[in-house]
């Protein structure tokens, strides 16, 4: 009896933590690490949050930024989806709410390929000026809607937005001088 308390506790432990967003204690994400940043033979410092791949039908954002000498600083959400069919080659229409307000992002790019065993992997690359950036990292919630698809973001995206949107900022603090903001750097 004593053997089957202790592992149907442990079992209802490891069930709550799977796929389950993170907790968020006091505006704190807990799960540190959600970006990963590389720099690049040619001195970029590359950001990007580490999800892994979507499931099957799931449309799944990703944040990414490039920053570094000699180049034009940039940012984008990334919305990826794999599926048996092509559910965004014909309709364009993408809108993001923060908080339930309309946020102005740039021009969608849509992309996509089929890729092993006829799965059909499409990417919407959304530019992310840092006006939006801000007001995305302060929401308390982000939802998004492509075509007839929406969903509102996990507590995962919500921490690594915030992770994001703070590192950005800190980095372009430290490259410019006095303190003045970089262009494309997130403004507090």
């Amino acid at each position: 009896m004593r053997r089957f308390a202790v592992g149907a506790v442990l079992g209802l432990s490891l069930a709550s933590c799977y796929r389950q967003p993170p907790a968020i204690v006091a505006g704190h994400c807990p799960a540190p690490g959600l970006i990963v940043s590389r720099r690049t033979p040619s001195g970029k410092t590359n950001y990007r949050s580490r999800f892994g791949a979507p499931e099957l039908g799931e449309l799944r954002p990703e944040l990414h930024a490039l920053r570094g000498p000699g180049s034009l600083d940039q940012q984008w959400i990334e919305l990826i989806s794999l599926s048996r069919v092509w559910r965004f080659s014909s309709c364009h229409e993408v809108s993001v709410l923060a908080d339930g307000d309309p946020v102005t992002l740039g021009k969608p790019v849509i992309g996509g390929e089929v890729v092993g065993g006829g799965f059909v992997f499409e990417s919407i690359h959304l530019p992310l000026p840092a006006a939006a950036l801000a007001r995305l990292a302060a929401a308390e919630s982000v939802d998004f809607k492509v075509c007839t698809t929406s969903f509102r973001a996990d507590g995962e995206f919500w921490c690594s937005l915030r992770e994001f949107a703070r590192d950005l900022r800190e980095e372009g603090e430290r490259r410019s001088p006095e303190g003045e903001h970089s262009p494309g750097a997130p403004h507090r």
